[in-house]
């Protein structure tokens, strides 16, 4: 062995060989690592997921407690005493019912573990029921250290948000415990009259959440995008955690959590001592490989050189013929990397195109499947979609599909696309979910390739692999009866259908009639049939029609009998029978007259509710500046405004949310308020002054609003002195 060492032809073959074993031991190693690398990430990151969902669960199961007290409050029979308008009613909760509710109440804050304080608030009689008594409201804000005008901040949080947990915090809560506020409206409807406070405590919650047992560093709470509560461990370590936002499955917000970086698993002794071992031995073979082959190929080598005269090459001649060598051998590698490729597209290509038609092998199918990397099974539901590309260059088409799958993947839809066959296979365990993949396909190839030119078939939804060619076969028989008519789809994209409502919302009609026109010139330009036609007519009427019931529901219920919303639904019907007998009698023009006459009375329906919605504001200015005039009545009004008495009555009462004459009093009996606390006793006096010309009338309207005489309340006034005193 030494003997041949000592030949420099040979020891140079040698540490060539040599060399190049260890090149492909480094490469197999970095692969090796970076492998391991990449799965030890990937695990980490589905631990701190699944970390920060346990986190949001546990948070939403607290916030769920709230909502459960909600509903049990809604639900509770002297929830009907205490709010109810009567006087009557409220007079019978006596001083042992109101222990009662306010022990109810208290139960409910201690059960929640993280309120400071829990309170039903009732707007219309100005009180708040917690643990302690019925107040005023401005009396319970401020005794909770929270200021006494907040009852119009939870108003405005809880406007258009029936039966929903709503979030908020202002400079206030953030000063006293950093905490925030829940509420929730206690029953469906427009008015706020019974709404549940939950004032919870930052130091409550922060303990709350140091007891999860979960690694949290920090969590923020968002409402609608806006930070309500932000909390950080206090045993937070220097380096980055890892954060995510995660939207609440029960609420309607979402969670910024950031968890402590995980501690990194890497090698134990064991492991590395192993390493180390098999790295030895890697070495020994690889000299030992070395030898052999340079033994093997010493001669033919050299003969080969001497041939090519460079037999007695210098030593920067032998460097150059191992870098020439070194090239070959690389670019031998590269074509065999490229073979590979093709070999394993091509393979892929055929087991796609044996499920297409039908030509699989049952017994090697969920092989190939497991092969393959495909999210095939024989429980499956499956559908396939049949592409036609109408363009002049298939490069657009396959980069638009090469886009759609990785949306598709994105959005969590497991679509396949077979590039010989032009078919995208959707599966799902339920044929319900298929349908939804379908839809979504369809809204993307609207949103991202508006202008490709492309027809869309599919077939029915099928179970198993045979489903598979069983729905290839009828969207291929589709689309070929498609093509043998020389005819293509309706045009009636998304992004019009959003435009034309959001038109009509705004009352931009004009906008509306161009959408129209744009979809008829460009409908007309596909030469479809008349069913066909007639089809995207009825969809645009449908658009129509939604839009309409959506819009002026409130409307027609506040004015029912004199506009007609009723009648523009029985027109509803009878224009679209109308259209059906026009598509079938192929009246194209007609078809589209309906369109417009349709669009005309939604568009005149849309000017009276705008006008009435501003001719109530006004009814209610007049009577804000003129309640003190005992002569003011609604045939005063009337006559003011050129109306009859009727409607003052209907447009005051859906303008206002209550009839003229409990506005009426409500108002006086206010402004009486203000007097007698500002030391005005003389009782004719000041009914007179807000518009009352006997005590008899003013006393009965003061009874009615506050449960309370006019003098009682006098007294009360003149034992606290600051004009305040408890419910």
């Amino acid at each position: 062995m030494l003997e041949a060492m000592k030949g420099t032809f040979f020891r140079n073959l040698f540490f060539a060989f040599f060399l190049l074993m260890n090149i492909l031991l480094l490469v197999f190693s970095a692969a090796l690592f970076g492998q391991w690398e990449a799965a030890q990430q990937d695990r980490e990151q589905r631990e701190n997921h699944n970390q920060a969902d346990l986190a949001a669960r546990m948070i939403d199961e607290k916030f769920s407690a709230v909502d459960l007290a909600a509903s049990q409050t809604a639900s509770s029979h002297w929830l009907r005493y205490v709010s109810a308008r009567s006087d009557i009613l409220y007079s019978k909760v006596d001083y042992s019912k109101r222990e009662e509710i306010c022990q109810t109440i208290g139960n409910y804050n201690d059960s929640l573990r993280i309120a400071k304080s829990t309170a039903v608030i009732l707007p219309y009689r100005n009180l708040a029921i917690d643990r302690v008594s019925f107040w005023e409201s401005e009396r319970y804000f401020k005794s909770v250290g929270l200021p006494g005008n907040m009852l119009s901040e939870i108003e405005t949080g809880l406007d258009g948000r029936y039966g929903s947990l709503v979030l908020f915090t202002n400079d206030s809560m953030k000063a006293e415990s950093g905490g925030f506020a829940v509420v929730r409206q206690l029953e469906y409807g427009l008015n706020t009259d019974k709404i549940l406070l939950v004032y919870v405590d930052g130091r409550l919650f922060s303990s709350f959440l140091s007891d999860l047992g979960i690694n949290l560093r920090s969590l923020e709470i968002l409402f609608e995008e806006t930070p309500v509560y932000s909390w950080e461990s206090p045993n937070a370590a220097d380096e980055d955690g890892w954060s995510e936002e995660l939207k609440s499955s029960l609420h309607n917000w979402s969670y910024r959590i950031t968890l402590e970086p995980a501690d990194y698993a890497g090698f134990d002794f064991r492991m590395g001592l192993f390493m180390l071992i098999l790295l030895l031995s890697l070495i020994i073979l690889e000299f030992a490989v070395s030898w052999q082959l340079a033994s093997f190929s010493v001669r033919p080598v050299r003969t080969l050189m001497e041939k090519m005269g460079i037999g007695k090459a210098s030593k920067e001649g032998m460097l150059d013929a191992i870098e020439k060598s070194w090239k070959d051998l690389n670019t031998q590698k590269e074509w065999m990397e490229t073979l590979g490729n093709q070999y394993y597209k091509i393979a892929e290509t055929g087991y796609l195109t044996s499920l297409l038609y039908g030509t699989f092998e049952r017994d090697r199918i969920m092989e190939l499947t497991r092969k393959f990397r495909m999210p095939f099974d024989d429980k499956m539901y499956c559908q396939t979609l049949l592409f036609h590309y109408l363009g002049e260059t298939d490069r657009e088409f396959l980069d638009a599909m090469l886009q759609l799958q990785i949306q598709c993947w994105q959005d969590g839809v497991p679509a396949v696309f077979c590039q010989e066959d032009g078919a995208l296979i959707l599966e799902a365990d339920e044929a319900e979910n298929v349908l939804h993949q379908e839809e979504r396909i369809r809204v993307l190839l609207d949103e991202m390739f508006p202008e490709l030119e492309l027809e869309l078939h599919s077939g029915k939804i099928h179970r198993g692999f045979d489903g598979i060619g069983r729905s290839y076969r009828e969207g291929k028989e589709i689309q070929s009866m498609m093509q043998m008519q020389g005819r293509l789809t309706y045009y009636f994209p998304l992004e019009l259908e959003l435009k034309m409502i959001n038109s009509m919302k705004l009352g931009n009609f004009a906008q509306t009639r161009d959408i129209l026109e744009k979809l008829r010139t460009e409908n007309d330009k596909r030469e479809l049939s008349i069913e066909e036609k007639g089809r995207v007519i009825r969809q645009i009427f449908e658009v129509l029609r939604r839009f309409y019931m959506d819009m002026f529901a409130e409307y027609d219920s506040a004015n029912r009998g004199t506009v007609g919303c009723a009648d523009i639904r029985l027109d509803a019907e009878t224009l679209e029978e109308e259209l059906r007998k026009e598509s079938r009698e192929g009246h194209e023009s007609g078809m589209w007259g309906i369109l417009s006459a349709a669009l005309s009375k939604i568009e005149e329906q849309y000017e009276k509710s705008s006008e009435g919605h501003a001719l109530g504001k006004e009814l209610i200015a007049y009577v804000d500046a003129h309640y003190s005039s005992s002569e003011l009545s609604q045939q005063d009004i009337a006559d003011v405004f050129h109306i009859s008495r009727p409607m003052v009555s209907k447009i005051f009462k859906d303008a206002a949310r209550m009839n003229f004459i409990d506005y009426l009093h409500g108002k006086r009996v206010e402004r009486a308020k203000q007097l007698l606390e500002q030391g005005e006793w003389d009782v004719i006096s000041v009914g007179k002054k807000v518009g009352y010309e006997n005590e008899v009338t003013f006393k009965r309207a003061f009874v009615k609003h506050e449960g309370m005489t006019p003098r009682e309340y006098i007294k009360i006034c003149r034992n606290e002195g600051a004009g305040r005193s408890r419910v």
